[in-house]
């Protein structure tokens, strides 16, 4: 499923793994030594753990949301990751809101897309246990 706003989803991935995470355990924007990554590319996105230049246990996902779900995976613990996955989703729910509260008419539309993004999220946290 292609996800609208992809750029949206990962700006707040972005935040929320800022203030989860040591900015050296992981990157977003493609490989970095000794982290756990997550790349754009032309199909999808990967979602790997880099070490002596090399990408291990690498994954490919069609949008963000999933690949965001393996990277927190990832970054965390098993007792954590179910806090941390439904945090970062409450993340996306709370900008989805502010959005919508503060977008002019012409924009809805846009906003509408958005929140297929949301209820695909919640579908993601249904089918994608710890």
């Amino acid at each position: 499923m292609t996800i609208p706003n992809e750029e949206l989803c990962l700006n707040i991935l972005d935040k929320f793994c800022k203030e989860n995470f040591e900015q050296d355990e992981y990157s977003l924007y493609g490989q970095k030594e000794s982290a756990v990554c997550i790349e754009r590319t032309d199909d999808g996105w990967l979602v790997y753990e880099s070490e002596k230049n090399s990408r291990n246990n690498l994954f490919m996902f069609d949008n963000i949301i999933e690949a965001g779900l393996d990277f927190l995976k990832r970054m965390c613990s098993a007792e954590d990751y179910k806090n941390i996955k439904h945090a970062f989703f409450d993340r996306l729910v709370e900008k989805h809101t502010a959005l919508d509260k503060h977008t002019p008419y012409t924009f809805k539309p846009h906003i509408l897309a958005l929140k297929g993004v949301f209820l695909y999220a919640n579908a993601c946290l249904l089918t994608h246990p710890m």
